[in-house]
């Protein structure tokens, strides 16, 4: 009896001292939160150290590295942390990210890797960017193309935005002011466009004058906020159609107004068209409509919800 009483207490003890070596859920929280408020104070192999001595691990130093290393690091991606956290972490550490990780991030930063695919270093893309600047994107990378040249924003590379080059929260805004913009487009004239073929009688359409005057509004506060004289031009097309709209015994013509619909929208995006123009393939003789215009809307879907009929 003693000596199946002393193999069972043996066999206890062995299961007890092994289950306080496995870590648990808690621990990887706690390792974690170390690193992430540790990491900038020691070196990548001297923080596993002071980590085992301060949280009070019963774990080896290298249990502690290894752990990090193939468990927690692969999912870097999904914590709680901020972004510029993330990648200095991962600078810090050589990891290499998650692939759908660096393709998010490509949105708005630029990143450089080294050979091994870590993050080597990282910055916010602005609106403008010093030409000729080599960079090497995660693209590169995965096409084994390290003597790519790549530019921020290419197509906007002439352009200065006013008091925010370096702002690295412009172009979040910018795509907020977009999406109201774009909302803010009435919807009933957009279907009114899709039936008429000669004119609308602003007298006859009170709707539709005053959907046209929101989008005007709407347009002319973008126009304002990008207090940029390249875009004086389209302040005169507002003011010309505004005029237009206060006679109520003229005509309006079609293709006046899709023309402003179309100039409007691929001004303030880039890469919005009306529906109509994508369906219809409008007159690309308009002011604002060129064959590059269309083409380029069709990469993009610009929806319209139908107004009651």
């Amino acid at each position: 009896m003693n000596g199946s009483s002393n193999w069972e207490s043996l066999q206890f003890g062995q299961q007890k001292k092994k289950s306080k070596m496995m870590f648990a859920q808690e621990d990887d929280i706690k390792m974690w939160n170390f690193i992430a408020e540790n990491y900038q104070m020691y070196g990548p192999f001297e923080i596993f150290t002071r980590m085992k001595e301060i949280l009070e691990f019963e774990h080896a130093e290298k249990s502690l590295y290894y752990r990090f290393r193939n468990i927690l690091a692969p999912n870097l991606h999904f914590t709680n942390f901020d972004v510029e956290t993330k990648l200095k972490i991962a600078k810090k550490f050589n990891l290499v990210l998650n692939a759908d990780f660096i393709q998010e991030l490509n949105k708005s930063w630029d990143l450089i890797f080294d050979a091994a695919g870590c993050v080597e270093e990282f910055s916010w893309k602005s609106l403008t960017d010093s030409k000729g600047r080599k960079r090497i994107s995660s693209e590169d990378f995965a096409n084994g193309n390290s003597k790519k040249f790549k530019s921020s924003f290419p197509e906007m590379e002439d352009y200065q935005a006013p008091n925010t080059s370096t702002d690295a929260s412009f172009y979040q805004n910018l795509q907020k002011i977009i999406s109201n913009t774009i909302e803010t487009a009435n919807r009933a004239l957009i279907e009114e466009l899709k039936s008429q073929k000669t004119e609308i009688v602003v007298s006859s359409k009170p709707t539709t004058s005053n959907g046209l005057k929101h989008y005007l509004n709407g347009l002319r506060g973008l126009v304002n906020h990008f207090e940029s004289s390249e875009l004086a031009d389209i302040t005169k097309r507002i003011d010309s159609l505004e005029k237009n709209l206060d006679d109520s015994e003229k005509p309006l013509p079609i293709s006046h107004i899709r023309a402003m619909l179309d100039f409007g929208l691929k001004t303030i995006g880039g890469k919005y068209q009306t529906e109509h123009c994508l369906k219809n393939n409008c007159d690309k003789s308009s002011k604002g409509v060129t064959a590059a215009s269309l083409q380029q809307a069709r990469s993009f879907k610009y929806t319209v919800n139908r107004s009651a009929q």
